[in-house]
């Protein structure tokens, strides 16, 4: 295949702390340079900057966590790169304990707003999922479009309104990732941020 029909794709991977940030930067910039001795249909900057658990955050009050691989793209974008990112999962996702306590990361400007259920030791199912999208659909970076936004934020808005199941970790991160998409898009210019 001729450069000119493939996208080149530099994945940084995880760019966990400021330090990385720093670090991966320069040499992104040396690839981007070798790049750019090629005729690529495109080149895309790809990182993860989500932890691989968010144990640490505190339950019961949203905590914002920043998006470095949005921080790296915007370092970066003066070379005309396209942005890629691991979502709402840490790159290496799959490889964290099963059955997280209930947590949504909600992605607005550039943080990732991190919401976890407290843990009281008790067998109440996913049910502090209900409290946590309340406090969402309550929030300043709730859309102001709300539900209407993605179907993940349609998804919340159930939830915070007690009209559906509390769900299972894999379908919070299908909420989270499908609000990411929708919230990214808007933020490239792809569509309108409402």
């Amino acid at each position: 295949m001729r450069p000119e029909n493939c996208t080149l794709v530099i994945d940084v991977a995880e760019v966990a702390s400021d330090r990385h940030l720093t670090t991966a930067e320069p040499l992104v910039r040396k690839h981007l340079v070798w790049a750019g001795r090629h005729p690529w249909k495109a080149v895309v900057v790809a990182a993860g900057a989500m932890p691989a658990t968010i144990s640490h955050v505190p339950a019961g009050t949203a905590i914002p966590l920043r998006r470095r691989d949005f921080d790296l793209w915007q370092r970066l974008k003066d070379h005309d790169i396209q942005f890629a990112d691991y979502g709402v999962t840490h790159p290496g996702a799959g490889s964290g304990r099963r059955g997280p306590a209930p947590n949504i990361r909600y992605t607005h400007q550039d943080a990732w707003w991190t919401y976890r259920a407290p843990s009281d030791g008790m067998d109440n199912g996913n049910t502090g999922i209900y409290d946590i999208c309340q406090a969402l659909v309550s929030a300043d970076h709730w859309p102001p479009t709300g539900r209407h936004f993605s179907w993940g934020d349609e998804q919340i808005a159930l939830r915070a309104a007690h009209h559906a199941g509390p769900g299972t970790a894999t379908q919070w991160i299908a909420w989270a990732t499908s609000h990411h998409l929708s919230y990214v898009a808007a933020q490239l210019g792809l569509t309108a941020i409402a």
